[in-house]
């Protein structure tokens, strides 16, 4: 896996040939936000650690879902208090959001995000 700047990433079989992932059966990922000493100052306020609270508990309505899309971030008035993962559909040539969600309410505790990547939209075929 070739990641070039995240949401950007190429799979690739040993030998070069470029694999695509299918929205269909797509790739689950588990990650942790831990980029920045950024991320740690945005929770120590207030109205940051309120949305991050607010983010846990809509993750947790539909656990088989990913609420937390650009949508929802837009709705909520911030952008950078969590990571969005994208997939590139190259038929309509658009990043599609598909989403995530929070497992723990610990924003730093390992593999507390949840999401799908994909890098084909086969579903719209």
């Amino acid at each position: 896996m070739v990641t070039y700047g995240m949401p950007y990433i190429i799979f690739s079989a040993e030998n070069g040939t470029k694999l695509d992932v299918l929205s269909s059966n797509p790739i689950h990922l588990a990650t942790t936000n831990r980029e920045s000493d950024e991320t740690d100052n945005l929770l120590l306020r207030k109205e940051h650690r309120e949305l991050f609270e607010k983010a846990y508990t809509d993750s947790q309505k539909s656990p088989d879902t990913y609420p937390i899309d650009s949508l929802w971030e837009y709705n909520h008035g911030n952008k950078r208090i969590v990571p969005l993962y994208w997939s590139f559909d190259r038929k309509k040539g658009y990043w599609n959001n598909v989403g995530f969600r929070f497992v723990t309410n610990q924003f730093t505790a390992p593999y507390n995000i949840e999401s799908i990547l994909y890098t084909v939209n086969n579903q719209e075929q």
